[in-house]
């Protein structure tokens, strides 16, 4: 038995959900692009641009309190709805506007109405998850189906105030104040990561309100609404054990960081890592082939910690990320840094090298006003407004003490990962700013319909602990496992996932609690067997990796 057995997922095994842990509380890892939903946006800068000035622009729609559509990035629609700023004193007059963008039905008949759609996060765009992949997930839903999201687009007051009134409890109540708009008695939703979030906080303050609920991904909510950060790892060094197994698996030829047992792969990385502890690799402008179309301006250094974020960010994506992976570590144990720094800059997990230009010309649209929303926000300052404005009101709770028995904790029950992960609570020590409305339950209630967890076996950063013991809140809900490594399951191909997700929005019938779905596809192994395009779970399939490859 190699020394991951007992963490890889067993193929034939049946999963039986535990009884529902006691409640405990985890935010959820601050990670760079990832999905997610935005509740705060900045103010757009103007600068020079080459833009038409007709084109499009979210400026161009005025606010109301009343949904007015119009078209918009070719085949959508979007609407600017002003909401209260507090909704616990809606009559002050501070307004906010939401931007909200959908994609209709293409399906008339039987037409079963929007499904409010979030990727998680928090610190990306929902409106861009609808421009990107509305049809990919309106096809995986049905497209009998409206797709929409949400972005908090104009604060109506100032930035100061609007820091307060950025929070789960709030959008949860922003979303029901849309569906209204629309006429809707109740919600469809879908919600991965931290979309969990906002999607179990809606459920709980407005049980009746829920038509349809899919979470996939799921955040323990005790421990997001207390704080503690410590159950989110439950299977990340589990996942960072299986990249050493499958890439011993997968042998040479296809993993090129090699090694003869998996043992000695992960010992060959320790190594890596000490050596760059001590010697950073630096890597000169003149060592880059530039035909590539890659350069650097100045000299770059590649420490220790540089490669052991790219390492845990890989987890995410297994079977996307750790075949390149491979390749760069394979390099790096050589001292070339460059295949590093292109992957790492193109990702987003490094910046670009600096330049003295502040606006470069450039023949793409990024000056154009039309972006607005979408690039003044989904940044780190907004996941940290409403990650860090959500923990505890305790003034202690990010102590040098408090502090230091979190990352005592956290080493001890996650020694592969935790330097990594104590970011997660680390980034918010000295963050003041609290939440005005803040959802503290009660959490036991019957939604008006069954919600549908899903849960991949080994995720590193919601654990399917955390679905089950969600689950627990809600009456007569179902836990969907799906077989894979990873966050979330649309990363990994899945046709049985996909066929009950689909036959939940369709029907409204929920799997059997415990349900087990195999992956089609493994990290290192045989690519996605696709039968043909014009087969429409198999298209469907291919977008949503596609999707999941995009705002990873």
């Amino acid at each position: 038995m190699d020394h991951t057995s007992r963490l890889r997922p067993a193929k034939d095994k049946i999963f039986k959900p535990q009884q529902p842990i006691r409640a405990r509380r985890t935010k959820l890892f601050r990670a760079v692009k990832i999905l997610g939903t935005v509740f705060l946006s900045g103010l757009s800068i103007s600068k020079e641009s080459n833009c038409d000035k007709n084109e499009w622009s979210w400026e161009h729609i005025k606010p109301s309190q009343t949904l007015i559509w119009r078209n918009c990035y070719d085949d959508l629609e979007c609407g600017r709805l002003s909401v209260p700023l507090d909704w616990l004193n809606p009559s002050d007059g501070r307004r906010v506007v939401l931007a909200v963008v959908r994609r209709n039905a293409t399906d008339r008949n039987n037409y079963l109405g929007p499904i409010f759609v979030n990727p998680g996060g928090p610190g990306g765009s929902g409106v861009e998850w609808v421009i990107e992949g509305g049809k990919a997930l309106q096809a995986a839903a049905g497209e009998n189906h409206d797709i929409i999201s949400l972005a908090n687009a104009q604060c109506e007051s100032n930035m100061g105030e609007i820091t307060k009134f950025t929070g789960t409890t709030s959008v949860a109540r922003d979303m029901l104040a849309i569906s209204e708009s629309l006429g809707l008695e109740k919600v469809r939703y879908w919600g991965q990561s931290y979309g969990t979030v906002l999607g179990g906080t809606f459920a709980a303050m407005f049980p009746d309100r829920v038509e349809r609920m899919v979470v996939d991904g799921n955040v323990n909510l005790d421990e997001w609404y207390n704080g503690t950060s410590i159950h989110f790892t439950d299977f990340t060094d589990g996942v960072m054990l299986a990249f050493f197994d499958f890439c011993y698996k997968a042998g040479p030829s296809k993993c090129a960081f090699y090694a003869y047992s998996p043992a000695a792969i992960q010992e060959r990385l320790e190594s890596l890592y000490s050596r760059l502890r001590m010697n950073p690799v630096q890597v000169l402008p003149s060592s880059v082939n530039t035909t590539t179309g890659f350069s650097i301006p100045r000299p770059e250094i590649i420490a220790y910690s540089d490669v052991k974020y790219m390492v845990i960010a890989a987890l995410y994506q297994p079977r996307l990320f750790w075949p390149k992976e491979a390749q760069i570590l394979s390099e790096l144990d050589k001292g070339n840094g460059v295949p590093f720094l292109e992957y790492t800059i193109e990702r987003g997990h490094r910046q670009t090298p600096f330049s003295c230009s502040c606006f470069p010309k450039s023949d793409d649209d990024s000056n154009c006003p039309s972006s607005y929303p979408l690039k003044a926000i989904g940044n780190g300052d907004a996941t940290n407004l409403v990650h860090c404005a959500e923990a505890p009101r305790d003034e202690n709770f990010h102590s040098l003490e408090a502090m230091t028995k979190y990352r005592d904790e956290l080493q001890t029950k996650s020694p592969l990962s935790w330097s990594a992960m104590f970011e997660n609570r680390g980034s918010c020590a000295g963050w003041k700013s609290r939440n005005i409305w803040r959802f503290e339950g009660p959490w036991h209630v019957t939604p008006a319909h069954p919600i549908l967890f899903i849960g991949n076996t080994f995720d590193n950063i919601t654990p399917l602990t955390s679905a089950v013991h969600n689950a627990g809140y809600f009456a007569n809900s179902s836990v969907l496992v799906q077989n894979s490594y990873g966050h979330c399951s649309i990363g990994t191909p899945s046709r049985c996932t996909m066929q009950a997700r689909k036959k939940y929005f369709q029907t409204g019938e929920s799997p059997k609690n415990g349900t087990v779905c195999q992956p089609d596809a493994y990290p290192f192994g045989v690519e996605l067997k696709i039968s043909s395009l014009d087969n429409e779970m198999d298209s469907v399939m291919v977008g949503l990796v596609e999707l999941a490859k995009r705002f990873s």
